[in-house]
């Protein structure tokens, strides 16, 4: 992702490759409040997929490394899946 302004979309892809390759919905977010997180147009979309949002607390760096770790560890297990297939 070159910006942040491409997360919202980006999201989406992400959103649909892991619901299809686990067959499970996703169902809890956790980041950050950076503002990509906290769009009016990210939340209603959330809302609507029934995804629940959670934010790690204020001035806590060391709870966007928890964050940061499972994003990733999800990003390369989804990678490698599309790879296989």
């Amino acid at each position: 992702m070159g910006h942040k302004s491409e997360f919202f979309s980006k999201f989406i892809i992400f959103k649909k490759c892991v619901e299809m390759f686990t067959k499970l919905k996703v169902q809890v977010l956790r980041t950050n409040r950076g503002g990509e997180f906290t769009s009016h147009e990210f939340n209603i979309f959330c809302e609507k997929h029934r995804i629940k949002m959670q934010f790690t607390t204020t001035n806590s760096p060391h709870q966007n490394g928890v964050a940061q770790r499972n994003n990733m560890m999800i990003l390369d297990r989804a990678r490698c899946i599309a790879l296989t297939n």
